[in-house]
């Protein structure tokens, strides 16, 4: 079980890491409702939204 303080600190890095990526969407105006990133146990994923037209 991971204490308070690496609760924290895995919230800190977090927020920080959205952030960054919300920031980096609207820089290259990307829509950022349209890719995401999630992440469990075994690693990073990333998922693009492919549009229906």
């Amino acid at each position: 079980l991971l204490t308070i303080d690496r609760k924290r600190t895995r919230m800190r890095i977090s927020q920080a890491c959205l952030a960054r990526f919300f920031n980096r969407c609207k820089q290259n105006k990307m829509d950022s409702k349209r890719r995401f990133i999630t992440v469990d146990k075994t690693g990073i994923h990333h998922y693009l939204h492919q549009s229906e037209k």
